[in-house]
């Protein structure tokens, strides 16, 4: 059972659903919300912690994208006709419509790569601390 909390941006309700539904039969618990604002305001508080957003492109305005993305990990879901050519160096975005075992295997995937690069961040704080103390003699 994973112990991660999800929240699904999404105005599309069949959607959303759908991708709780999907998600929480692989034991993540889910949070919804229909519009940025909701989102915010469940991000934002101090009694929940968000491992990653699942946004539709559509309810999430790119002008929003940079400053989620330093607060809390992003999946943005684009649909298949968008001209958008969106680049990321990690598996960030997702197109619609999905497969269910699809997405199932790149949020685990996403997820992972995000505990990799905490877990790389805190080694490098701790060689960081090392190098910094005073040796002794």
């Amino acid at each position: 059972m994973y112990s991660k909390t999800l929240l699904v941006l999404d105005s599309n309700v069949p959607r959303r659903t759908q991708i709780q539904y999907t998600l929480s039969l692989s034991g993540y618990k889910i949070l919804e919300a229909a519009s940025l604002r909701e989102a915010k305001l469940i991000c934002y508080s101090k009694k929940i912690h968000v491992d990653l957003v699942i946004a539709d492109s559509g309810a999430f305005p790119s002008s929003a994208w940079s400053h989620w993305r330093s607060v809390t990990p992003v999946l943005l879901l684009i649909s298949s006709s968008s001209k958008d050519q969106l680049q990321s160096p990690r598996n960030d975005f997702w197109r619609l419509p999905f497969d269910p075992k699809e997405l199932v295997s790149s949020v685990a995937s996403v997820l992972e790569q995000i505990r990799a690069d905490e877990i790389a961040s805190k080694q490098r704080t701790k060689r960081s601390r090392r190098e910094h103390e005073p040796r002794s003699r």
